[in-house]
């Protein structure tokens, strides 16, 4: 245990950081800057608690977590051949003290109301997300769960790059999602189930060739992403169809296939099978299970729907009012069970009042 009971030990840990051969090198440029991130105790799951190691790039030195008890290392010469890329590697997904807020503006109904918030406005500020951290290894498929308003929208947009957050960390295969997006982009797949990336009046085809011209994909490689994704979700019949004219199911294996032409290794899925009918659910949740098997895909499955996270995830997060109130596997959680699935989802909320 690394841990400090004092700033002042923190202080001196921080000072053999700043006199070791890996920063020395960096301390004439500028640009470059150290972070540390501090973990109390009671956040930490999976590795030792505080400091960690140290990646040296182009652009910085970050300080980030570890993964284990043996670091730091016992003297400060073994960091000369401690493999620190492979060791934040260990898992694709790394987040850590996660939070976002959100301010609102608050008004009273009526045009006096309406004309008074010109120059006296009310905001609310909702904290979406609050101090989350959890870790992905390669190839998981996790089941991201909780009620509406708890924050699981909001986590895979952080995570997608298309939000950046008050504070906090994320590591995504190496980067920082909303630092790097087009590079980011390129890794990552993502279906939102309420919204689409194919466009409206056109054939689906022609949306998947304008997605060709954005990932640049090399045109065998996009033929054959095709021609696998056509085949294992039955799109040869939809593929010169307008998207406004195919039912939902149909439009929804269209966003898959769309969100994978690219071969990402990580796919974010935010509730891919709502209002779906029973077949379409199955084929789907089918689709998904093939991917990971084939492709080692790294799944994170947001869902209201208990029968796709039975199927699909080995492991579960809780997430509510902005925090992870649980990680455990899916195996444990149905064994406390004695209900049906919707039951057991219920009384998850009730025992951690969400």
């Amino acid at each position: 245990d690394h841990g400090f009971e004092s700033r002042r030990e923190l202080s001196n840990w921080a000072g053999k950081i700043l006199s070791c051969p890996l920063y020395k090198p960096c301390t004439a440029i500028r640009r470059k800057r150290i972070y540390m991130t501090l973990y109390r105790k009671e956040d930490w799951h999976f590795a030792s608690p505080f400091l960690c190691h140290l990646i040296a790039s182009q652009q910085q030195i970050s300080l980030v977590r570890g993964r284990g008890t043996d670091f730091p290392p016992d003297s400060w010469q073994d960091m000369n051949t401690y493999n620190y890329q492979e060791d934040i590697m260990d898992h694709l997904i790394s987040v850590s003290h996660l939070c976002k807020t959100f301010r609102v503006v608050k008004r009273e109904a009526g045009a006096i109301n309406a004309f008074q918030s010109f120059f006296h406005r009310k905001y609310e500020y909702i904290h979406a997300l609050d101090d989350i951290s959890f870790s992905i290894k390669p190839g998981e498929m996790v089941g991201y769960i909780g009620p509406n308003g708890s924050g699981k929208s909001t986590t895979i947009k952080v995570l997608s790059g298309i939000l950046t957050p008050n504070s906090g960390a994320c590591h995504i295969a190496g980067r920082i999602p909303w630092k790097e997006r087009k590079k980011h982009v390129r890794d990552i797949g993502v279906v939102f189930g309420q919204r689409s990336q194919l466009w409206w009046d056109v054939p689906v085809i022609d949306s998947f060739e304008l997605l060709r011209d954005i990932y640049e994909l090399p045109k065998a490689a996009y033929q054959d992403s095709l021609e696998e994704l056509s085949e294992q979700l039955s799109l040869s019949s939809l593929l010169q169809t307008p998207t406004r004219m195919l039912s939902l199911g149909q439009r929804m294996r269209c966003e898959i296939a769309a969100s994978l032409l690219h071969r990402p290794k990580i796919l974010f899925l935010d509730e891919p099978t709502i209002g779906l009918d029973a077949i379409s659910k199955l084929a789907v949740r089918e689709f998904i299970k093939q991917q990971n098997a084939l492709h080692q895909t790294t799944m994170l499955l947001t869902t209201h729907d208990m029968q796709d996270i039975e199927a699909l995830a080995s492991r579960i997060l809780l997430i509510g009012h902005g925090k992870i109130l649980l990680d455990g596997t899916w195996e444990a959680l149905r064994a406390e069970a004695t209900g049906s699935l919707d039951e057991l989802v219920a009384a998850l909320y009730r025992r951690y009042q969400i």
